[in-house]
């Protein structure tokens, strides 16, 4: 079956796509094919009567002509110095092509190489029909790891997992194959790549853009509880946990990996640091817990010590990964791992923590429900430490472009000073209610990280409150704290700071000399 695919590749590319529009073009400048007529009856001479063949007969007879020249150049075409020649032709070609390119830029980009070689081609079910992917990989478990490029934005792609049972193989080779399905006018677009029959199939199995591998280092509450939110988020293909229990890990992994069923097919294991290997992003949810009469600056300065064997590790094995902390007092963590993964070369925009994005989260939900609207709509911000110093944007907080205080208005609420101190006070007590009924939070903070995995993810530009090492804030030099932040694919892509009222201004630097106090005091 292959000989005969590579012979009609080869004859339709070396006979109709080259030689037969020039001899079609030759007989129809021939006015009618009456030169084809003249020619052929010259050549026929010993055929009885051929200067009684009408015209159609005798076009008939040229066309049958053409056909055996094709065949005869399919022939030829199959040699290896025509083969050369056609695939150098059919690449110089097919380099002007912008949809057989963007395939290509687009599925080197999903595995993480320069350049793609041989993969084959499949149609795979999306919900608007057949579509054209790349298969990457095989997998033991029955599916497939397919690149969808154009899928489901225009302008980007994504790698799908798809049982091995729905996938159509298209017989075609992604450097040569794809194409033929061009010429057959089988691609609809340049972006989208879809085929024109509607399958009706509904997707179910979608993933990242390009497939983030992310490891998460600690597989207490919070980094499994991270994990599960990115499943259920939809957020990276693979999740590994490595934690120095590892019965734990394992456990964990594996009471993920059951829920899988209900969301995605994502990778979910424990692993080692090895197993971190390639990972984009690997979360810090590691640490110790408080000693009986320890102070904190000695609790930092022990967790200090066990980050700075945490953070080789993980550069080892994934030397361009992303850091995303989590563990409490994030702030500082976050200014102990910049300056641990600086000593390898890391920049200080891809060390990241969760900082205030749960208080801001909180902020939001409370707001919303004193203004009676949905906390999607409310833009309200925690600024400085993730703690008893942490500021509120009140001067900031909007709803539908609209200020707080006129929203309240028109809503027919009112938003005194007490109901600020109010609001205030809960954002901040928070978390001591929750951790005096179960001991600890993970559910909120869970979800946060699995927020900004998945601005990173996908190159978001999202912009999400969260900290990171600020050269300069307020007048307080290098400090880690959270500030409005623009998130992409290489972590921070831009720190943007608020207009703050007085009162603002100065709880904010206070809250940067609390926590560059806490950092200075720190052994790391």
């Amino acid at each position: 079956m292959k000989a005969i695919a590579l012979f009609a590749r080869t004859t339709i590319v070396g006979g109709v796509f080259f030689l037969a529009p020039i001899v079609v073009l030759i007989v129809i400048l021939a006015n009618a094919f009456g030169f084809a007529k003249t020619g052929l009856q010259a050549i026929v001479v010993h055929i009885p009567r051929v200067s009684d063949l009408s015209v159609g007969v005798a076009t008939s007879l040229s066309i049958a002509m053409i056909a055996l020249v094709c065949l005869l150049a399919g022939l030829v075409a199959n040699t290896l110095i025509a083969q050369r020649f056609v695939n150098a032709l059919e690449s110089s070609v097919l380099s002007k092509i912008p949809a057989y390119e963007y395939l290509k830029q687009e599925s080197a980009s999903a595995l993480g190489v320069a350049e793609i070689g041989e993969l084959p081609v499949v149609f795979v079910p999306m919900e608007g029909g057949w579509q054209l992917g790349v298969q990457t990989e095989a997998l033991s478990n029955g599916f497939v790891s397919i690149f969808v490029p154009g899928a489901p934005n225009p302008h980007s792609g994504s790698v799908f997992f798809f049982s091995t049972d729905v996938v159509r193989p298209a017989g075609i080779k992604l450097a040569a194959g794809l194409p033929q399905a061009m010429r057959r006018g089988r691609i609809r677009s340049r972006r989208r790549l879809a085929i024109r029959r509607r399958a009706g199939i509904k997707l179910r199995h979608r993933y990242g853009r390009n497939g983030m591998k992310i490891g998460i280092v600690g597989a207490g509450q919070v980094g499994a509880t991270a994990a599960y939110s990115m499943m259920m988020r939809r957020v990276g293909s693979e999740i590994v946990l490595v934690d120095r229990n590892a019965d734990l890990a394992v456990a964990q992994a594996r009471d993920i990996l059951d829920a899988t069923p209900f969301a995605d097919p994502v990778r979910v294991r424990a692993g080692e640091w090895a197993d971190l290997d390639g990972a984009r992003l690997v979360v810090l949810a590691a640490g110790t817990n408080q000693k009986p009469g320890e102070s904190r600056l000695d609790l930092l300065s022990r967790n200090a010590e066990i980050f700075a064997g945490i953070v080789p590790a993980v550069l080892a094995a994934s030397p361009a990964a992303i850091f995303l902390v989590a563990t409490n007092p994030v702030d500082v963590m976050t200014q102990i791992v910049t300056a641990i993964a600086g000593r390898g070369g890391v920049a200080s925009e891809r060390v990241i923590g969760s900082g205030t994005i749960l208080d801001s989260a909180r902020f939001r939900t409370l707001l919303a429900a004193h203004l009676g609207i949905s906390p999607t709509y409310i833009d309200a911000r925690a600024l400085g430490e993730h703690g008893d110093s942490e500021v509120l944007h009140w001067s900031g907080a909007a709803a539908g472009n609209l200020p707080v205080v006129e929203v309240a208005r028109q809503m027919g609420r009112r938003l005194a000073e007490t109901d600020r101190s109010r609001i205030d006070t809960a954002v901040r007590r928070a978390a001591d209610a929750i951790i005096k009924g179960k001991g600890a939070t993970w559910f909120g903070v869970g979800a946060g990280l699995s927020r900004i995995a998945q601005a990173i993810e996908d190159d978001e530009r999202a912009l999400l409150t969260c900290s990171m090492l600020t050269p300069e804030c307020q007048g307080v030099r290098d400090v880690a704290l959270s500030l409005p932040r623009v998130l992409g694919a290489v972590g921070v892509v831009k720190t943007l700071m608020p207009d703050l009222d007085s009162g603002e201004r100065a709880a904010l630097k206070r809250s940067a000399e609390i926590l560059k106090e806490a950092a200075e005091g720190v052994r790391f």
